[in-house]
Order: structure tokens, then C-alpha cells, then sequence
């Protein structure tokens, strides 16, 4: 077998043994919770319930099963998508998924492009000219923001424009009272704050790594050799730094969108979106198993697909690592 050939079959058996113990840690641990889903489901009505009628509730939800038929059942799940019925919500699970991964994509895309265009060409320009004054601010906002949650950004974000200067609507998707192209302009309108609060925080994620980076290369001998031939700086920062500081670019923007599906899990909740994010901490908390397997399903199976794509196309660009096997050196 070719190196690069194995180098990429250990790279999915990797991928598949540590999916296969994530998907189990997600079916074990909403089941050593403490609570009950019955109680979740009837509130108060669970302490009136006779014990025929509990376990008729278990078994119509196939909680009354032995934990390996579960698992079994689980397992089947993953590969044909249908994960069964929301307990506190009668409906199949796979509908709820459908019907939020919509607007969560809404919020998580344009942020992550908006985010990530910013962040590259600040850099490059900040990195380049050290000690200016968009430098100087950029600076101190990346490390501030490095130790404020997100949560707390969106709501100043919300006390400034939504409340203080009613700009912008502080929540939902939508008004709900247009149709057609209104409704359309409705929830752009709509999802300006959280849209500009997520590309905020993601900007200023990537800007300080970035940057830095930018310093490191513009230290080179080749820019040196660079400028000694006459080429302007603007020439500089486009065909040499900021074509060098795209593996580092590529590698935070996969993170990105890797995890975009459970990263907006605040801004959701602040803003009341009705996406995966409050999907998940709804199911969390009313302890609804078939919606907490499903949803971490998804986005197990979208941070591993595109951590595995990642790591193909570094096999793919760049020959050192697909003939690299078992960190033996290329020769």
C-alpha cells in the first residue's frame, strides 16, 4: 500500500473510532442525569400518576427496554436518520432538526464569511504596520474579549442598539405579521444584531492569531529580499503574506464551521432564536433523550466530517503530510 494511500485509510479509521466513542458518550449521559423524562413530560401531573400508567409511558417511548436494546436501536438511528419522537413535544425528532438547522445556517453562515474576510484583511493591514492606532484597538478588543463570554457581548449589544437606541429588534426571527418579500426583509432586519454580534466575536477570534502570524512572516529573509527588489508593500502583503497566512486562515475557518451548528447556542438563547442551539438546550433540560441523541448526532457527525475534509485536503495540497506515516520523517 501506497504511503499516502495508508496515510489517508488511518486517518478514517481515526476518525470512526473516536465517532464511535463520542456517539456513545452522547447516548450514556442524558441517561446518568438525574430527573426523570416522565416527570419532564407531566410536571406535576407525574405525582397522581398510578405506576401501570408510568410504565405505559416508558414503554411507548421504549425507555422500558434493556439499555443494550437501546444502544442497538440508537446505533440503527445514526444510519437511517429516523430518531424517533420528542418526548415533551410528540413529534418526530427528525422534524424538529429540519426544522431548525434552517436558521441556525441563516445566523452561522453570513457570520462566519463576515467574520473571517474581516478578520484576514485586518490582520494583514495590522500586522504590516505594528503600533497604529486600528492596531492598537484591535488589539485590546481581541484580549478583552478573550476573557468576556459571549453572552455578555450580546447583551450589550442588545442594551445599546435594541433597547437604548431601538435600532434593531432585540428578539425572534421575525415579527410575523408580513408574507413574501416583506417577511423577507422582516427577518434580515431581524437577524442584523445577532448576525453582527456572532461575526463580531469571530472576527476578533481569528484577528489576534492572525496578526501575529502576519508579523512573524513580514520577519522573513524572502520579505526582506522582497522589498530589496523594489516591490511595494501592498504587492508584499498579496503575493507573500497573505498567501502564507492561509493554512492558519483555512484552519480556524474549518473550526468555524465545524462547530457553527452548536457554536451559536447563546446567541440563540439571547436573541430567542429558534435554531439548533436552543434545540439542544431545550432537550437538555426537559431531559428529552431521543431530541438530546439526535441533535448531538448531527453535530457530531458535521464537526467530524469536516475535521476529516480538513485534514484530506492538507493530504491532498501539501505532499510532506500524505508521505508522513506514523511520524516517520520524509526523506
Amino acid at each position: 500500500m501506497k504511503p499516502r494511500t495508508k496515510w489517508f485509510m488511518m486517518r478514517i479509521l481515526r476518525f470512526l473510532i473516536v465517532g464511535f466513542i463520542v456517539l456513545t458518550l452522547v447516548f450514556i449521559l442524558p441517561r446518568v442525569m438525574p430527573g426523570d423524562p416522565v416527570d419532564n413530560l407531566l410536571g406535576e401531573g407525574a405525582l397522581s400518576l398510578s405506576e401501570d400508567a408510568r410504565e405505559g409511558l416508558l414503554a411507548y417511548y421504549k425507555l422500558d427496554r434493556p439499555i443494550w436494546e437501546q444502544y442497538l436501536a440508537f446505533l440503527k438511528s445514526i444510519f437511517t436518520f429516523d430518531f424517533g419522537y420528542s418526548i415533551t413535544r410528540a413529534m418526530p425528532v427528525s422534524d424538529l432538526i429540519s426544522s431548525r438547522i434552517g436558521w441556525t445556517l441563516l445566523l452561522t453562515l453570513p457570520s462566519i464569511i463576515i467574520g473571517s474576510i474581516a478578520s484576514i484583511f485586518s490582520a494583514v493591514y495590522c500586522g504590516t504596520k505594528r503600533g497604529c492606532l486600528l492596531d492598537r484597538i484591535l488589539v485590546s478588543l481581541s484580549i478583552y474579549t478573550e476573557t468576556v463570554p459571549t453572552f455578555f457581548i450580546a447583551m450589550v449589544a442588545i442594551l445599546i442598539f435594541g433597547i437604548s437606541l431601538g435600532i434593531f429588534p432585540i428578539s425572534h426571527i421575525s415579527s410575523g405579521r408580513y408574507t413574501g418579500m416583506d417577511n423577507i426583509i422582516d427577518i434580515i432586519y431581524h437577524m442584523i444584531l445577532p448576525i453582527s454580534v456572532l461575526s463580531f466575536t469571530i472576527f476578533l477570534g481569528k484577528f489576534l492569531v492572525l496578526r501575529n502570524t502576519v508579523i512573524q512572516i513580514s520577519d522573513e529573509a524572502y520579505i526582506m529580499v522582497a522589498r530589496s527588489k523594489g516591490m511595494s508593500d501592498s504587492q508584499i502583503r498579496r503575493s507573500h503574506i497573505t498567501r502564507n497566512i492561509m493554512p492558519s486562515f483555512l484552519s480556524m475557518l474549518i473550526m468555524n464551521i465545524g462547530f457553527m451548528i452548536s457554536g451559536a447556542l447563546m446567541i440563540e438563547i439571547i436573541f430567542s432564536l429558534q435554531g439548533m442551539g436552543t434545540l439542544v438546550y431545550y432537550g437538555i433540560s426537559t431531559q428529552d433523550y431521543p431530541v438530546i441523541q439526535g441533535t448531538f448526532i448531527i453535530i457530531v457527525a458535521w464537526v467530524l466530517f469536516t475535521n476529516m475534509f480538513a485534514e484530506f485536503m492538507y493530504g491532498v495540497v501539501d505532499p510532506r503530510v500524505g508521505d508522513s506515516v506514523e511520524g516517520t520523517k520524509v526523506k
